[in-house]
This record gives C-alpha cells, structure tokens and sequence, in this order.
C-alpha cells in the first residue's frame, strides 16, 4: 500500500540513507504538495495582493511614483509610458485631462521646456481605493528677465491596478497646495564645481547605468 505525500516527506528527514532517491522521486511536491497546486493556490505576491484587498502596498505605489518622477527629470518617454495602463485616465487641470496616451507627449513637451527639474517624493498614504503621494517639484527656467526658480508643492493622487502582469496607474491626478517663484543665482553652478552636472535624457550622468552602456 502506498503511504500518503506526508510520510514521503517525514522519511526524507529522517530516512538519511534513502533520503536521495525519495527526493528525487517526489520532486514535483513541495512538502508533500505538488508543486503546481501549491503555486496556483498561492499565486504571485502581486496576485495574491489583488485577490486579498483589491489595492497594491504602498511600497508598488511608492515606486511607480519614483518611476513617474524621473521619467519627468530626465524626459524619458518609454518609462513615463510604462507609468500607466492603456486605460488610464489624466487630470492635470488647464495642463492636460484625458487619456494617457496623448499625455506622455504633453508632458515631455511641458518639462522640456525647462532647463532643469528635480521632484522629490514624501509621505506615500494609502487613501481610500487610491494612493496620495506628496511631492515637492523644483524646476529651474530662464525667462526674459533671467533665470528663474519655481518651487510647487504639490500632492499626486492615484489610482493603481494589477493588468496584463504588472502593477500601473488607473488614474494620476495633480494638485498644488503652495508654490514660489524667485530669482535663481547660477554664479556657484557656472563656476567650477569639481562634480559631472546633471542632465536630461542619455546625457546624465546615470545612462551609464543602464544595460548596454559603454563601459558595462
């Protein structure tokens, strides 16, 4: 009489002599459930996050917020676009409302615009069915009376979802609660500051990071 899955796995441990062969023989279990039940009962984490709450841990928001701040500082479309799902929905007031696809133009042509930009991200809280994400922004432009700083303060709100095998936003809105514009003195960053300066695009200094960079 065959014993049950159970026993194989007590006799392994200690059954020292014989321990290769069972284990060889029941390598498709997982103490003594087979392996592919155990994955489907299991699923990914991120499945198993979907089907436990219906929302991504803070930690996925968090970083789908980092990956929306740099792709915005170093004018990368591909990661701005992999931001979001096909569906999502965009509300950034009189800048741009509607869907996505049209907004990573938008977007790229808006921060072009500026010589520099730096947005740090603070608390990320889970609100509601929806994430919201303090940032603060600092852009530097030169206008006709000179060069410019112009700090926002500002909170993203989201909403994120599990599709087609990976966490994005379903929604991205933006709202200020303070902002300042000043005069920028560029004397001490014009000089020599001994440090590579930042940039935009695969001219910073962290394109060689990347796969493929010279170097790697």
């Amino acid at each position: 009489m065959r014993r049950p899955a159970s026993h194989w796995v007590i006799d392994a441990r200690i059954e020292i002599g014989v321990f290769s062969m069972k284990l060889v023989r029941r390598r498709d279990c997982l103490f003594g459930v087979p392996a592919a039940g155990l994955a489907a009962a299991l699923g990914t984490p991120a499945q198993a996050q979907s089907r436990d709450s219906g929302n991504p841990p803070e930690e996925i928001a968090r970083s789908l917020v980092y990956r929306y701040c740099r792709s915005l500082d170093r004018l990368d479309a591909p990661l701005l676009q992999s931001c979001f799902h096909p569906d999502a929905v965009i509300d950034m007031g009189t800048i741009y409302r509607g869907p996505a696809g049209a907004f990573v133009d938008v977007a790229m042509q808006f921060m072009g615009g500026m010589s520099a930009t730096r947005h740090v991200v603070g608390n990320v809280l889970n609100v509601g069915d929806g994430f919201e994400s303090y940032v603060d922004a600092w852009h530097l432009v030169q206008r006709d009376a000179g060069w410019r700083e112009l700090n926002v303060r500002g909170r993203y709100l989201h909403r994120v979802a599990f599709r087609a095998r990976r966490w994005a936003f379903i929604y991205h809105g933006e709202v200020v609660d303070y902002g300042s514009e000043q005069a920028a003195d560029r004397s001490w960053f014009d000089g020599r500051i001994g440090l590579p300066r930042g940039a935009r695009g695969s001219d910073d200094a962290s394109a060689r990071l990347m796969p493929g960079a010279p170097g790697r």
